[in-house]
C-alpha cells in the first residue's frame, strides 16, 4: 500500500470513520481517520442504526465524520439496488434528531 498524506495534516481537521465495510475502514485508517467501533452494524437492514446514529451524533461534536451506508446485497424480493439503498437511508433518516 502506498503512503497518504494524513487527513489532518492536509485539511487542519481530525476526523473519524463508521462504517460496517473493512474496506471503508481500511481506507480511513490509511489516510488517519479513527474508526469507530459500533457493536452489531452489518450493512444490512438487521443493522444497529441507532447505535450507529448515537455515535455519529457523538463524533460530530468534536471532528468530522465519513458515515458509510451500506446496502443489502441479498435483499429477498429486492433485485434494483437502489431500492434497497432508499429503503435503508429513509430507516435511517427517521432515527436522525431533526436539526
Amino acid at each position: 500500500m502506498g503512503h497518504f498524506e494524513p487527513f489532518s495534516k492536509k485539511y487542519g481537521l481530525s476526523g473519524s470513520v463508521i462504517s460496517a465495510a473493512s474496506l471503508i475502514n481500511g481506507i480511513g485508517t490509511a489516510i488517519g481517520l479513527e474508526r469507530v467501533h459500533v457493536q452489531g452494524i452489518t450493512g444490512s437492514q438487521d443493522s444497529n442504526i441507532p447505535g450507529k446514529i448515537l455515535a455519529a451524533i457523538h463524533e460530530l461534536e468534536s471532528r468530522i465524520l465519513f458515515w458509510s451506508i451500506s446496502r443489502e446485497r441479498t435483499s429477498p424480493g429486492m433485485t434494483d439496488w437502489q431500492s434497497r439503498n432508499e429503503i435503508l437511508l429513509q430507516k435511517q433518516m427517521l432515527l436522525l434528531p431533526p436539526y
